[in-house]
């Protein structure tokens, strides 16, 4: 069932984690499995957004860093108890007296950002469209605890490689979107949207925005999205079907109480099999 490959050019070792393609549309059975279904068309309307924290969110932060109270600690500890507080002193006034949050906004806002609503949640996403005609559609997942704002300094090169001393053929068009609860995402009412739940979200996002064939690349949390995205999103011919992947890095102790051991030999299993 799995339509996956794994991406190996360079332009995709900018950002660390899993690569995948993926084959569109979402099957009925896998969007509806999660209730993720198609909103009405006022609601599946998809809006500009732009980054704009309130000042007395910005001043609250700033006076709960300076009420910030630290523990006392022994004498010459160093970072062996955990957090040295000689540094994490500096690190506090660093973010309460240095950190400039409106360069950080104008930064971000330089990024083509949209919500559009899905599952009845406002799903946050930047979308940027790559001026090569023959470009690659490729959805970019942040993992725990990260934010769409890990992706900022590859989308350029990604979108563009020719301005970056690329090639046109490495191109892709990007989306980067905020997992439910993270960034500028919405919250989540209630339990439920992990790693499947959270990739129909975003399945029916890249459906949404009309990529019907795309890459999938994600680290932690989002490796698992998108490996969601390369297993459950559509049906295809046979002979779309995974012809690479790469096995896990690491092997792991092979005992039967470990369940990293027993995921290692699953992941060595099912990539034989391919």
């Amino acid at each position: 069932m799995t339509r996956a490959l794994v991406l190996f050019p360079a332009a995709i070792a900018l950002a660390f984690g899993t690569g995948l393609l993926t084959h569109h549309p979402v099957s009925t059975s896998a969007a509806t499995a999660f209730g993720v279904q198609d909103e009405t068309s006022s609601v599946a309307r998809i809006e500009p957004f732009t980054i704009d924290v309130r000042d007395d969110v910005l001043v609250d932060l700033r006076e709960r860093l300076t009420r910030a109270r630290l523990p006392d600690e022994p004498e010459g500890v160093g970072w062996q108890l955990g957090m040295n507080q000689a540094y994490l002193k500096q690190l506090v006034e660093y973010w309460r007296d240095e950190f400039d949050w409106r360069a950080q906004e104008r930064r971000l806002n330089e990024l083509e950002q949209f919500k559009t609503r899905i599952d009845g949640l406002d799903i946050h996403f930047v979308h940027r469209r790559s001026p090569e005609p023959d470009a690659f559609p490729l959805i970019l997942t942040h993992g725990w605890p990260g934010t769409f704002a890990e992706f900022a300094k590859v989308i350029g090169p990604l979108t563009d490689p020719v301005a970056h001393g690329g090639r046109a053929e490495d191109a892709f068009h990007v989306v980067a979107p905020s997992i439910p609860g993270y960034g500028f995402s919405d919250r989540p009412p209630r339990l439920g949207y992990g790693r499947d739940r959270t990739g129909a979200i975003f399945a029916e996002l890249m459906a949404r925005l009309g990529y019907e064939r795309y890459g999938a690349q994600g680290g932690d949390l989002g490796a698992g999205i998108s490996r969601w995205l390369a297993a459950n999103d559509g049906a295809a011919p046979p002979s779309r079907r995974a012809s690479r992947c790469r096995r896990p890095a690491r092997r792991f102790p092979a005992s039967s109480g470990s369940r990293r051991g027993a995921g290692w030999r699953r992941a060595t299993t099912w990539c034989a099999s391919r």
